[in-house]
Order: C-alpha cells, then sequence, then structure tokens
C-alpha cells in the first residue's frame, strides 16, 4: 500500500527542521525528491546539514526594535498597531523543488 504524504513541510524552526531531514533520512525518504522540507532561522547548521535546508532569514534585531517602538508608544499613551511587519527573505537552498500540478 502506497503512503499519502504531504508535497512539503513548513518547520517552525531550522533546529527541528534539521530534526526532520534526519527523521526522513532515517525513514528512506528523499529531500527534495520525495518531500520538501522548509526551516525558518537561517541558523548556520541550516547550512551545515546534508542537504542543506532552505529557510527563512530574519533579524532578530528588528524583532526587537519593533517590540521597543510598541512599547514606546503605549508608554506614551499614542496609538499602537495591531500588527506589525519585519523584513524577512527566503534563503533557497537544497530542500525544496518544484511542486508538480
Amino acid at each position: 500500500e502506497k503512503k499519502i504524504r504531504p508535497p512539503a513541510v513548513f518547520v517552525a524552526t531550522d533546529l527541528m527542521a534539521v530534526g526532520v531531514l534526519n527523521y526522513l533520512y532515517d525513514h528512506g525518504v528523499r529531500v527534495p525528491e520525495d518531500i520538501s522540507v522548509m526551516g525558518f532561522d537561517n541558523l548556520e547548521l541550516a547550512s551545515l546539514s546534508r542537504p542543506m535546508l532552505t529557510t527563512v532569514h530574519n533579524d532578530p534585531f528588528m524583532y526587537g526594535k519593533a517590540a521597543a517602538e510598541q512599547l514606546l508608544r503605549q508608554i506614551r499613551n499614542e496609538p499602537v498597531e495591531r500588527m506589525s511587519t519585519v523584513p524577512h527573505h527566503l534563503v533557497i537552498r537544497q530542500t525544496v523543488s518544484a511542486l508538480l500540478k
């Protein structure tokens, strides 16, 4: 019986994504041929894994800056944004393949 698996997995952190890569390897699942895996953080570990992990790069300093700005607005009784965005970008490496229709 053929197992149905998702075409891709997005994992909350690079550390967990490397754990997923190891699990898949141990179970004979090929990345990215059988399933794509993507992490978040762009830790150095992402470029050291085999295959090298595709990930989302973010800047923790910018998260802190945005939080501090929101806090200062609250202290000054100024309007506070309900949502803010922090710059990030995709770092394409070896764990994601194109999805076929």
